[in-house]
């Protein structure tokens, strides 16, 4: 009874999880992406972690090895000189030795044949994960890409489908208010730079008055200075035909 509610509640909660994911990959598919590649991640570094460690058994076993061997190699040679020289107490220590490093050679070159196959196996996986990684990087890129796409679309659609006639009137008036709006905006500007345009062609006109009336008044005085002049030389000639009279006297 317990196990079959506990198995139940199991089942909801992988239900519940299921929705979370699924939700989660539309609403912000980057992050359900990330968070796969971060679980991949995860078990490819313990992959990792037991790769290290059977490595180390295998170069460890295969260290013994060498050492069993080379041991072994070494007893033989003494056990044939024991043999040719007839040395029987150290001849039959010699073979009991042999025989015990000919079996933990045969045992570890049996438990490396196993750590062997193991190592390559685990670097078969790294690889595989390696590459899964890799693959889901790629494949979140083009998936975020067209579900980007396609929500675009849908909002675009919704859009166009809740339009209205009454809602393009509102549209277009608020794009003819705008319009009307910038093309106030241009004819001030332009109103203020013609007031300034002609702001100084009333000035240039009143500088250019005040010159005329200047030089104008000039030639009056010149006028008048030579008027006096030519009085002046008539009034001098009068005063000399009067005096010849009365030289004459």
């Amino acid at each position: 009874m317990v196990l079959g509610v506990f198995g139940a509640f199991a089942n909801l909660w992988r239900g519940f999880w299921s929705l979370w994911v699924r939700d989660l990959a539309v609403a912000n598919p980057e992050a359900a992406y990330a968070g796969v590649v971060a679980d991949l991640k995860t078990k490819r570094e313990k992959l990792l972690q037991a790769a290290s460690a059977v490595i180390g058994q295998r170069d460890r076993t295969q260290g013994e090895f060498d050492t069993v061997s080379a041991d072994l190699a070494k007893t033989e040679r003494e056990l044939a000189g024991a043999v040719t020289r007839n040395l029987k107490e150290a001849g039959a220590l010699l073979l009991q030795k042999k025989n015990r490093l000919a079996a933990r050679k045969a045992e570890l070159e049996a438990t490396l044949l196993h750590l062997n196959k193991d190592a390559d196996r685990v670097k078969r996986d790294l690889r595989t994960f390696s590459a899964e990684i890799l693959k889901v990087k790629e494949e979140a890129v083009t998936n975020v890409a067209r579900l980007r796409s396609a929500q675009a679309t849908s909002h675009i659609n919704a859009m166009l489908d809740g339009l209205s006639v009454n809602s393009a009137s509102q549209m277009l008036d608020s794009i003819r208010e705008s319009i009307g709006t910038e093309v106030a905006k241009s004819n001030l500007q332009r109103e203020l730079r013609d007031g300034d345009i002609n702001d100084q062609l009333a000035q240039a006109r009143e500088v250019g008055e005040t010159a005329a009336a200047e030089d104008e008044f000039s030639k009056l005085r010149q006028q008048f200075e030579a008027s006096q002049g030519t009085a002046s030389v008539s009034t001098g000639a009068s005063s000399d035909t009067g005096s010849d009279p009365g030289k004459s006297v």
